[in-house]
């Protein structure tokens, strides 16, 4: 076995599902209630028992990965206290996750001299309260949602017991400068940072646990939906992506568990990880939508593939602009700029991706279509809108207006 102590724990782990302290003697004076001195075993026991049959279980072991060592994340952490020191703001260079200020004044001795690397560690390590967010655009749509760091995080591999940096959107391309979790509000509010990436420790040290948590959690979200008469929308994820084989394999096998339950449960998701999607047979409550500025958009056949796209200002500021809420316009909102614009928008939308005018529809049109299977409209989405064209499957296109 690999670390017998380790694994020791591990399984003890999951069947009493809390932490044990690793100091604590295990064979205690008076056994708990009910048990006797014969029902456990000792750790030497355990280690000389050369007989245990284990059942094979998930491991996300292929994770893309930059290899870490304590040394290196020590320096990042120091590269980052100069910089608060200096009064220059945290920002994200996008080959590092993105560490809060709350680490940074957190993980130091009284003297400022010597990072505390395991109080990091649990910081990080700690699982996340609740698995499932629901950001503004995706709370428009009803939905909820499964989210990982953006790019990059931070983690500490239990297996190896080194921290790493893992890559999320291993298929990212030009869409790291556009990207509503690099540079929008995952970045600001620090809790919703530190839960990502609490995600995605969780993900990769624990899979077995956190699939048992997420599959009860929409199963209890899905109760109260289905007595509301509601759709139960889950969206893999609003940051992050497959950043593996077997993640992916892993979110199937969720998505087939929540099936078996109830069939009110639907899954989609935005991705470039669309090598690792290819030739993977989904389960028919698994929707996936192709998402251009990645590395891998040649393997998107814009004719036949649903796929987003975004439309920058550029292109489309002759006809519609942002409104800010004011005295005189308390709502504010997306705004055409002259009568007829949005069809000059709907002929331009039309021309730029090679499709119909007719098939063109905005967010508002297509909400009072009922859904089929055949992939026909092209959807113009504002970022008021909800994310309906993400996840219905008579919407080729959804093209997104950049904000």
């Amino acid at each position: 076995m690999k670390n017998n102590k380790q694994r020791l724990f591990e399984l003890m782990e999951r069947v009493g599902g809390l932490k044990l302290n690793e100091g604590r003697n295990l064979i205690t004076q008076s056994p708990p209630p009910g048990f006797s001195n014969n029902d456990f075993m000792s750790l030497d026991d355990f280690i000389q028992d050369g007989d245990m049959n284990e059942e094979e279980e998930f491991s996300v072991d292929d994770y893309k990965t930059q290899g870490g060592k304590k040394g290196d994340i020590k320096s990042v952490l120091q590269q980052k206290q100069q910089q608060r020191q200096a009064g220059i703001p945290l920002t994200r260079d996008r080959t590092s996750p993105y560490l809060l200020g709350g680490f940074i004044d957190g993980i130091v001795d009284e003297d400022d001299n010597e990072w505390d690397l395991e109080k990091l560690k649990n910081i990080i390590t700690q699982p996340p309260l609740t698995l499932l967010g629901q950001p503004e655009k995706i709370a428009k749509t009803s939905a909820w949602s499964v989210s990982l760091p953006a790019s990059v995080g931070l983690i500490f591999n239990d297996r190896e017991q080194k921290f790493e940096i893992v890559i999320t959107c291993p298929s990212a391309g030009k869409c790291k400068q556009d990207c509503y979790a690099w540079n929008g509000n995952f970045i600001r509010v620090p809790n919703a940072s530190l839960k990502r990436m609490k995600m995605l420790n969780y993900v990769i040290n624990q899979w077995d646990m956190f699939e048992d948590r997420l599959v009860n959690e929409i199963i209890g979200k899905d109760i109260l939906n289905k007595h509301n008469g509601i759709e139960t929308l889950i969206r893999w994820h609003d940051s992050g992506d497959f950043f593996s084989e077997k993640y992916l394999l892993g979110a199937f096998r969720i998505a087939e568990r929540i099936a078996e339950k109830t069939q009110n449960v639907r899954h989609y998701a935005y991705t470039k990880s669309i090598n690792i999607i290819n030739g993977q047979e989904a389960p028919p409550n698994f929707f996936f939508r192709f998402s251009f500025g990645g590395l891998e958009d040649k393997l998107i056949d814009k004719l036949n593939t649903p796929y987003a796209d975004i439309l920058y200002p550029k292109d489309y500021k002759p006809f519609i602009k942002h409104v800010r809420k004011s005295k005189t316009n308390p709502y504010g909102g997306w705004v055409f700029n002259y009568e007829g614009a949005n069809e000059e928008l709907r002929k331009f939308v039309a021309n730029k991706y090679g499709v119909g005018i007719e098939t063109v529809k905005y967010v508002a049109e297509i909400q009072k279509m009922n859904e089929t299977n055949e992939r026909m409209w092209t959807v113009i989405v504002t970022p008021d809108n909800s994310d309906i064209a993400g996840y219905r499957k008579d919407v080729l296109g959804a093209i997104l207006l950049y904000h």
